[in-house]
């Protein structure tokens, strides 16, 4: 009965997501929907014990239908599916996403432009996703250019994965009606189906490793992981963990298969190849925990993000030397990831889906619901205020997933959650808004290490961040300094000095760039 109350609930909730459009203009409602669901969701898996094979099939046919509906629907949350789509699409005429030449604002797609175009963010940004998901979308729009073929693939690879998770289950003597944690997610509902993210692809490849590893097959393990992290990167890090489970040559073989992967578009765009991952290193900052006492601690954004990068990776190390049970390893790995980075998106928590449907985790459980809390910062930031969530919201959305895991460890998880709340406290509500120009409508601090070159490629001496004036749609932009791109070698990108590294807040527009450079301002170019 619970069963069927908890799915008749979730159908409403598919419903009105399908049918309602993008509900990041009431995003209260949604995420009252998005409660109602996620309690749903558990009562129907507190009521699927013992279920029998043929309710579980006629379980799993309902979230078929679920996301079907999802999928043909426009995308909830998110715009994300079109650089998927774009970038697929640059591949199939030819072009390499990674290099500068096609990015998408460069001027020779100007004859592929649409509505995909206009829906891209950051358009003056290469591609950041790794090339195993790069063949995927050339793959994709080679069969179908839309968004909604992109969207089923995200899906299909979601459905797929329930394979892999129903060997492990089988394996471990587990029921096999866990499956309905991924299957029945209200955030996977609407993080994949709903606003197509590719985290899909790859947990899959995670979820293969996993399933490898358990049946005694190392080597396919090893080169399952090298297949995620060509895919999304994460998995990668995660099969770290595992090291001592693999044999030196095992770990050779899959490091091969990650290179040959990436080689087609290293080779075409050596330059460029890794400057989208390091400007989301270097610049982005949202929804943070840990990482604040550590950006406090260095006192520069980029030393924090090395030092929790360091952080994680010796965490990996040491679960991997003490051979943490595989994936108790994983869920730590993905939990440091996401605690010790600077930006943590709704949509992140979709790693533990797969982990969880093999190991309890109560307090991992109740995050994959109150994830979506971080979406609260939409109605400041659609009224011009800066991309920032408050502590009040940020403490709803972990602290009660802190309380559980309190109360479900005993006193040493209590201990460590408490130095945990020491630390970060007086960060977290003594915190103010970053920086912002003094423009009225100013929404974003902007800040870039780099030089200006002129149309020569030499750099122009004596301007600084103060000669220039941005704007996004009309808003000004706070400068903290600029990129410059040599126009005569479209894959050349200056940046050997550093213009300033102080925090922009007070900026007097003087004038615009001209002709002889482009500067890279987030997702702005001011092109000739």
């Amino acid at each position: 009965m619970r069963l069927a109350a908890g799915g008749a609930v979730l159908t409403l909730c598919v419903g009105a997501w399908a049918l309602g459009g993008n509900p990041t203009a009431r995003i209260a409602s949604h995420l009252a929907l998005y409660g109602l669901a996620f309690a749903a969701y558990l009562l129907a898996l507190h009521g699927a014990n013992g279920l029998s094979v043929r309710g579980l099939r006629v379980a799993v046919g309902l979230a078929i239908a679920w996301r079907a509906a999802l999928v043909l629907a426009p995308p909830l949350l998110s715009n994300d599916v079109n650089r998927y789509v774009w970038e697929g699409r640059v591949q199939v005429h030819g072009g390499n996403p990674y290099a500068w030449r096609d990015r998408p604002a460069a001027p020779r797609w100007e004859g592929l432009r649409d509505a995909v175009w206009q829906g891209l963010n950051h358009k003056d940004y290469p591609a950041v996703y790794p090339p195993l998901f790069q063949l995927a979308c050339r793959g994709v729009i080679a069969l179908h250019d839309s968004v909604t073929a992109m969207k089923a693939f995200l899906a299909a690879c979601e459905l797929l994965t329930l394979w892999p998770l129903a060997v492990l289950l089988r394996r471990r003597g587990l029921p096999r009606e866990r499956l309905l944690i991924l299957a029945w997610s209200p955030l996977a509902l609407v993080e994949i189906a709903g606003s197509g993210h590719n985290e899909a692809f790859g947990f899959l490849f995670l979820a293969w490793s996993m399933a490898a590893l358990e049946a005694g097959r190392p080597l396919a393990s090893a080169v399952a992981a090298a297949l995620g992290f060509q895919a999304k990167f994460l998995p990668g890090l995660v099969a770290a963990a595992w090291a001592r489970r693999y044999r030196p040559w095992q770990v050779l073989v899959a490091a091969a298969v990650a290179a040959l992967l990436a080689f087609p578009y290293f080779a075409g765009a050596s330059k460029t190849f890794f400057l989208s991952l390091s400007k989301l290193a270097r610049f982005w900052r949202f929804n943070e925990t840990l990482f604040a006492p550590l950006a406090a601690l260095t006192g520069d954004h980029e030393d924090a993000v090395r030092l929790g990068a360091l952080l994680t990776i010796l965490l990996t190390l040491a679960l991997a030397v003490r051979r943490t049970e595989p994936v108790a390893a994983a869920t730590a790995v993905v939990a440091a990831a996401l605690l010790l980075g600077p930006n943590v998106l709704p949509w992140y928590a979709l790693w533990f889906l797969p982990l969880l449907v093999v190991r309890d985790e109560p307090a991992v459980l109740l995050y994959t619901g109150t994830a979506a809390l971080a979406y609260l910062v939409y109605p400041a930031w659609q009224s011009g205020e800066v991309w920032y969530l408050p502590w009040s919201v940020r403490a709803l959305e972990y602290g009660p997933c802190g309380l559980v895991l309190l109360w479900s460890r005993g006193r040493s998880m209590r201990l460590a959650l408490l130095a945990t709340a020491v630390v970060v406290g007086p960060f977290s509500f003594g915190q103010e808004k970053p920086g912002v120009a003094t423009f009225p409508s100013a929404v974003d601090l902007i800040t870039i290490d780099a030089v200006v070159l002129d149309k020569d490629g030499r750099p122009v001496p004596g301007l600084t961040r103060d000669d220039f004036a941005v704007s996004e749609d009309g808003k000004p932009q706070a400068i903290a300094s600029f990129e410059a791109i040599d126009l005569r070698r479209d894959e050349e990108v200056a940046g050997a000095e550093t213009v300033s590294r102080r925090a922009a807040t007070h900026r007097r527009p003087a004038r615009t760039a001209t002709s002889s450079f482009v500067l890279l301002v987030d997702d702005m170019s001011l092109a000739p």
